[in-house]
């Protein structure tokens, strides 16, 4: 029988832990390896809004671009003020929230009131510098949390008209009430 040298051994050693350590090596790289994917989330969901009112038809859709506008002609028997208190009470029937179905939401708010082809003051009205439940900058009201399908908001509750001029008004003039209302799922997307 030939004797083996320690040398013979100590390489014998070194090639089998070399081999243990390639094979481990090449394991955990195997183990380790990713893959990356760049992509955009896109947060879905139905947000509607829903718009009742008694001041004729509104045109429009409601969006940034194409605000609801609302009439309303004086009636000619009614003094100054009594036609301050009636505009006053049909803004309070314009009423508006998320449709049913509706996620919760953010809702954004921007009112206006004026007569038609009027800039010389024949009019007073201005925005409510409070509304329950809504944080206000400027002319622009939004709600501080999302809100459900069972809440309502009036338009009256944003804008209210405080004189009228009837020595200014012309026959056939209107009183024409513009409202931008936007919902959205976040509160930084509500804005009008």
């Amino acid at each position: 029988m030939q004797k083996v040298s320690k040398q013979s051994l100590a390489m014998i050693a070194l090639s089998i832990l070399l081999a243990i350590s390639i094979a481990l090596t090449m394991t955990f790289a195997a183990l380790s390896d990713s893959k990356q994917a760049n992509g955009t989330i896109t947060f879905s969901g139905n947000v509607a809004l829903e718009m009742n009112c008694t001041i004729g038809s509104p045109s429009g859709t409601g969006t940034t671009e194409d605000p609801y506008v609302f009439t309303y002609t004086p009636a000619g028997t009614l003094s100054e003020s009594e036609t301050v208190s009636a505009i006053n009470a049909e803004l309070a029937k314009v009423t508006f929230g998320l449709a049913d179905g509706s996620n919760d939401a953010y809702i954004q708010v921007k009112a206006t009131v004026t007569v038609t082809d009027k800039t010389d003051g024949s009019i007073t009205a201005g925005n409510k510098s409070t509304a329950t439940g809504f944080t206000v900058a400027g002319d622009t009201f939004t709600t501080a949390d999302a809100v459900n399908t069972e809440t309502t908001y009036n338009l009256s509750q944003f804008v209210e008209v405080t004189a009228l001029k009837f020595s200014t008004l012309s026959d056939g003039d209107k009183i024409e009430i513009t409202l931008i209302v936007k919902a959205a799922q976040t509160q930084a997307d509500a804005t009008i």
